[in-house]
């Protein structure tokens, strides 16, 4: 059963930045960490852009966004009281309003 189908391209920019300015944006007691190995290796900050080239849904129609450009904002982090590592997406801008809240909306806790 196919629930939908998506060509697009991205492309990542991993930076170094203050890690006390990303600090700002995680929830507690989350802690901005680096990343350890690769070729991003040392990166805080990945600058995500995503061009949508054409969504569509199960049944072969264009999506609502069926196309798109968005800019996201990700940071790796590490629960201290857990060694757990996850990535926080903290913010997205994007050329189609249409394609809020996206395939992965924001869930506040």
């Amino acid at each position: 059963m196919l629930r939908d189908s998506t060509i697009a391209t991205s492309v990542l920019v991993a930076l170094r930045v203050s890690a006390a300015a990303l600090q700002a944006r995680l929830p507690a007691p989350w802690e901005v960490t680096a990343t350890a190995s690769g070729p991003t290796r040392g990166a805080n900050l990945n600058v995500v852009f995503h061009d949508l080239l054409l969504h569509q849904d199960g049944e072969g129609r264009p999506a609502a966004a069926a196309t798109g450009r968005s800019v996201g904002l990700v940071t790796s982090a590490r629960h201290p009281a857990t060694g757990e590592l996850c990535s926080f997406s903290f913010r997205t801008y994007v050329a189609n309003r249409a394609a809020l809240p996206g395939q992965y909306p924001m869930q506040r806790q």
